[in-house]
């Protein structure tokens, strides 16, 4: 099998698993270096600083196709590296859809909300407090889920 197909057994050669070691062990104290089915292993000295180290190990290892996964497994602190897994591109016909789906249905809940105040005559077209509550509702939205991306682009 070609490398693409099997980016990772690579980094479980002994020449390869150095140079990855020597990468975790820039950033990190380690107690344990150790290949666990077939996946690089770091056991970490106690107590240390993680979370900067993470990170720029993180900036690193991206370069190599790869990410870290940091845990705690029976009192211990676990650092694997493992393939990052593969991205498939969004489809931007289900964004649109999904996207207009949302103006409608909040369209039409607004436009339902604004009947009764139309009855009471505190209003006087449902549309207006139909298009008023979607603007409403997808500026929150809006800037909700540009906090995610805005996060997830760090």
């Amino acid at each position: 099998m070609d490398e693409e197909k099997q980016p990772f057994n690579r980094y479980t050669q002994p020449a390869d698993f150095e140079k990855l070691t020597s990468i975790v062990s820039a950033e990190f104290q380690l107690e344990e270096c150790l290949i666990e089915k077939m996946v690089p292993t770091y056991y970490l000295k106690q107590p240390q600083e993680t979370k900067k180290a993470f990170l720029k190990l993180l900036k690193n290892l991206e370069t190599m196709n790869l990410i870290a996964l940091l845990r705690r497994k029976n009192g211990r602190i676990v650092l694997k590296i493992v393939p990052k897994p593969p991205t498939k591109p969004s489809n931007i016909m289900v964004n649109w859809i999904l996207f207009f789906a949302t103006i409608a249905t909040t369209f039409i809940t607004g436009y339902m909300l604004s009947l009764g105040l139309v009855e009471e005559g505190a209003m006087s077209n449902p549309f207006i407090g139909g298009a008023t509550f979607t603007i409403a509702i997808m500026a929150i939205l809006g800037t909700h889920e540009m906090g995610h991306k805005l996060t997830a682009d760090k």
